[in-house]
C-alpha cells in the first residue's frame, strides 16, 4: 500500500526536478541559438500571453507539473501483480497527457502538426527501449537464478 507520505513525497521531488529540468531546458534552448541571449521563454508559447512574466510563470508552473504528473505516475511500477510491459503501457499514457499538451503549448504551437507527432514517436521509442532493456535485464537474471539452482543441485547429488 502506498501511503499519503510517499506520495506527498513524490509529489515534492517532481515538483522540483520539474522546475530544475524547465530551467535546464531554457538554457540548452539558449545555447541551440547561438546569439548568446537567454531565451526564458518560447515564442510559441509566449504569444499567448500579454507580458513575459506571465509566460514565463506558466512555463515554470507546466515544468513543474510535469515533474508531478511524472513522479507521481511513477507510482505504477510499483504495482507488483502487472507485468513490466503493462506498467509502461499505462504510464507512457498518463503521462502523455499531460506532456502532448504541454509540448504543443510551449514548443510546437505554431509549428506544423507531424513535429509534435515526433516527439510523441521519440517519448514511445523511449518507452519500448526502457522495457527492452528491463526484459533483457530480466531474463538474464532468470538465468543466472537458473544456473545457480542447478549448481546446488548438482551438489547435492554428488
Amino acid at each position: 500500500m502506498i501511503g499519503k507520505y510517499h506520495i506527498l513525497g513524490r509529489f515534492w521531488v517532481g515538483l522540483g526536478l520539474g522546475s530544475v529540468i524547465g530551467t535546464v531546458v531554457t538554457i540548452l534552448i539558449s545555447y541551440t541559438h547561438g546569439d548568446g541571449s537567454y531565451w526564458a521563454i518560447m515564442p510559441s508559447l509566449l504569444a499567448f500571453f500579454e507580458t513575459e512574466i506571465d509566460a514565463v510563470t506558466v512555463q515554470f508552473l507546466l515544468f513543474a507539473l510535469i515533474g508531478v504528473v511524472f513522479a507521481e505516475a511513477g507510482i505504477l511500477f510499483s504495482v507488483e501483480k502487472w507485468s513490466f510491459a503493462l506498467r509502461c503501457l499505462i504510464h507512457f499514457c498518463i503521462t502523455s497527457v499531460f506532456f502532448i499538451p504541454f509540448l504543443w503549448l510551449c514548443y510546437f504551437s505554431q509549428e506544423p502538426l507531424w513535429k509534435l507527432l515526433i516527439m510523441l514517436g521519440n517519448l514511445l521509442f523511449t518507452y519500448v527501449i526502457t522495457w527492452l532493456i528491463s526484459y533483457l535485464g530480466a531474463c538474464a537474471e532468470v538465468r543466472s537464478i537458473n544456473r545457480k539452482i542447478e549448481e546446488l543441485r548438482n551438489k547435492k547429488h554428488e
